[in-house]
Order: structure tokens, then sequence, then C-alpha cells
């Protein structure tokens, strides 16, 4: 140990920094082991492919009367895009693609259970100024998707609100491709 009355020689000083630079050195080799092991997705999957290895809940029949009314229970109403989406999709678990080759983002693909978790209905139809419907979820629930009475998707996360597409087509290649989500409302809305 150094005595901290006397200045540090030259041969200290060199051995202290000589130390320091080793420790340097083997965080960045930690971080390019690291960074090495994820590799940035460099080729996407088309939307079919993601769609034809999702795992659909057979025991989770599509009945579209059925689930409008349990929405309605719930107090929402399901606009037509809504329930052309919920028919389509309803009842899969899909793992889309994310940026690094290998991992995936889980979303679940049911109305009632996504409605049963969304608590801003009211704030999100006021500041969207249109009726939401909820139709699906990520898995960690941060995430709960939303179409609009006119077939916009959005993303609430947690009070906050995301655009995602003008239509459920578009929200799914979003998804899809793991493209950024937009502030709302958009810049160019006002």
């Amino acid at each position: 140990m150094h005595n901290d009355d006397k200045p540090k020689t030259t041969d200290e000083l060199l051995l202290e920094l000589n130390n320091n630079l080793a420790d340097i050195n083997t965080i960045l080799g930690r971080i390019s082991d690291s960074a090495s092991l994820r590799k940035v997705r460099v080729k996407w999957p088309d939307l079919e492919e993601t769609i034809t290895n999702a795992h659909r809940d057979h025991s989770h029949p599509v009945d579209i009367s059925t689930i409008a009314d349990k929405l309605k229970s719930l107090g929402i109403n399901a606009s037509k895009p809504a329930l052309t989406f919920i028919k389509d999709y309803d009842g899969l678990t899909v793992d889309f693609p994310d940026s690094c080759e290998g991992e995936t983002i889980r979303y679940i693909f049911d109305a009632v259970s996504a409605a049963k978790s969304y608590s801003f209905q009211e704030e999100h139809e006021q500041q969207i100024g249109r009726a939401v419907c909820p139709v699906a979820q990520s898995n960690d629930s941060m995430a709960i998707l939303l179409i609009d009475d006119i077939g916009r998707v959005f993303a609430s996360l947690d009070s906050k609100l995301a655009f995602i597409a003008s239509t459920p087509a578009e929200a799914m290649i979003t998804l899809n491709r793991n493209n950024p989500f937009k502030q709302f409302p958009l810049l160019d809305e006002g």
C-alpha cells in the first residue's frame, strides 16, 4: 500500500495505470463475448411463416358472437374491424422475431383475456377520439394491442399509448419486423 502523504512514483503510477488497463480489457472482452452471443438478425421471416409457426390453443374455439358478448359484459363494444381481427387471430400464441437471432417477443391473441388486463380504456378512447377494443397482449402483459373502430392499431403500454399501424395487416407486419411503435398523438396530427 502506498502512503497517502507521499506522492506516487512514476513506477507506481505506471503499475496502477497498467492494472486499470487490464481491468478495462477484461471488461471489454466480456462485453465482446456477450455481444457475439447475441447476433443481430439480418434475415427476417415473412409474416406467413411466423403465423404458420404460431401455436393455436384448440381449447379456445373462436366463436365471434360469444367473444363479442364477453367483451360487452366487460364494457367493450367490439367494432367490425376488431371482430374481423379476432376471428382471424384469437386463440393464437405468436412468437414474433426480435432484433437478435433466436430471440422472440411473444403475443397472446385472446381478446377477452386482454380486455380483463386492460385498465385505461376511458383515457385511451379520449386520447384517440374513438372506441377501442383490446385484441392481444404481450406475454409479459406490458403491451396490450388495441383496434379502434376504424381499424387503426395501437398499443397500451401501461398508461401510455403508442400507434402501431393504420390497419391490422400493417400492424402484424410491424410486429413481425419488430419495428418501433410511434408515440401517440402522432406529430402530423397536431
